[in-house]
Parts: C-alpha cells; sequence; structure tokens
C-alpha cells in the first residue's frame, strides 16, 4: 500500500486503456499528497481494519506477493529522492515539535556536505517516526505496517535490494503480463540512490541507529544485515 503499488495500477491500466491511458489520475492517490500512495479503489472498497485485512488475506482466489527491500537501503533513497530537496514536498516530514527547522544546502561542494544532511535527515526521520507517532514516512519500517499474522498469508516475499533479487519478480510479472497480451524486457529500475554503496552516507553512529530502528524488519522478513563500508562514497561530478 505505497507508491509503488499505485505505479503498478497505473501502468496496468494505461496498458489496457491506450486511447485514453491517463484518466486514473483523477482516481489514484499520487505521490504529492500528504499520506501515503495507495489506490483509490483499495481506499474505498477495503475497510483497513485487521479483520478485514485477514480476511481478504485468507482468501486463495489470487496470489499475495510482498515486495521488500534492505531498510537501511530504503531510508538513504527515501531521503535522495524525497527528503534531499530544499523546500520539497515531503520536508514537512523534517519537522519536530520543539526543534529547530533543519535547512538544507541548494548546492553541494563536496561529499562531506552531501553526507551531513544525509544524516541530520535520517535522524529526524528515526525520531520522528519513533517518537511523534503521525502518520507513516516513506522510511517507517515495514514491521510497523504488516504484522508476522498477515505475513505468513503470503504466497511469496521477494527481496527487490539487489537486481539478482528483482530477477524472479521480473519473470513472475512477466508470465502474468503475457496474458494480457503486454510483452516487456525488463523492470527499470527507478527512484534509486545514484550512489553506489549510498548505506556508507550514513555516519557510523546513525548505521547503529537505524540497524536498531529496523530490527524487527530484519527479523520478520529474514533479511541479512548490510555492512557498514566504514566510510562514506566517492562520488562523481555527474552523481
Amino acid at each position: 500500500p505505497k507508491c509503488a503499488s499505485t505505479a503498478v495500477f497505473s501502468d496496468i491500466y494505461a496498458a489496457k486503456n491506450q486511447a485514453d491511458p491517463y484518466p486514473y489520475l483523477a482516481d489514484i492517490s499520487h505521490e504529492h499528497l500528504p499520506e501515503l500512495c495507495i489506490h483509490q479503489y483499495v481506499r474505498s472498497h477495503l475497510v483497513p481494519d485487521l479483520a478485514e485485512l485477514k480476511r481478504c488475506f485468507a482468501s486463495t482466489d489470487y496470489e499475495k506477493i510482498l515486495i521488500v527491500r534492505d531498510p537501511l537501503s530504503r531510508l538513504v533513497s527515501s531521503i535522495l529522492s524525497k527528503y534531499l530537496i530544499p523546500d520539497g514536498f515531503f520536508s514537512y516530514e523534517l519537522v519536530l515539535e520543539g526543534s529547530p527547522p533543519l535547512v538544507l544546502p541548494r548546492s553541494y561542494a563536496n561529499a562531506a556536505g552531501l553526507t551531513r544532511s544525509i544524516n541530520q535527515i535520517a535522524r529526524r526521520l528515526l525520531i520522528r517516526d519513533s517518537l511523534q507517532g503521525v502518520e507513516p514516512s516513506h522510511a517507517t519500517p515495514i514491521s510497523d505496517l504488516i504484522s508476522a499474522d498477515l505475513l505468513v498469508a503470503f504466497d511469496r516475499v521477494i527481496n527487490v535490494s539487489s537486481p539478482e533479487g528483482l530477477a524472479p519478480l521480473e519473470v513472475f510479472l512477466r508470465e502474468r503480463f503475457s496474458a494480457l497480451g503486454i510483452a516487456f524486457d525488463r523492470i527499470a529500475r527507478i527512484n534509486e540512490s545514484p550512489i553506489s554503496a549510498s548505506i556508507g552516507g550514513l555516519s557510523t553512529d546513525i548505521y547503529e541507529r537505524t540497524l536498531k530502528k529496523y530490527k524487527a524488519d530484519y527479523e520478520l522478513l529474514d533479511l541479512p544485515r548490510p555492512t557498514h563500508p566504514g566510510r562514506h562514497p566517492e562520488l562523481s561530478t555527474d552523481q
């Protein structure tokens, strides 16, 4: 129930309605709404309580797939794609009651300045999600959204943290889409960090705090914990 599901619904709709592919924009939430991007049909037809969710997940009429990625790389990716933009739409999520506003530079002369901002943002997101009891952010742990009771109902869990992990999903979707007469070669890895070894953008202190924050995610989803590279990544001029 996040922005990726909106993208999938949108692409399916556009592919099946090629003469008029984009009226769905009036019906589904998009990334510029102050809420998680949940498809309008789901919002209007599904009562989001645990009992109703369990009834839906107990159905064997359709296959249920949970797409996951490494929580730390997901955090850094969300920082680079959403929160690092000065005065961007999601900057309101970086406001902490009783703290001064976080003023982000509009450009960076070196990697050290960039990693400083990354860590300032990460610290605020961790505090916000842990202490303020507000609506979920893009950094909210999956274990806060999906319980172990629901996890057992998924037919498969696919970890797309690497291109190798993405391959099983591509095979599955290629088979399903071919039944609709839609063909594709691969899934584009969009909304990703442009910086290789992006976890290195986290200081060792924030890295350790983040591991604790996502401890339940790693246990619930049986994900390997990433190792901090010990230094921030080298950046090219393009990056």
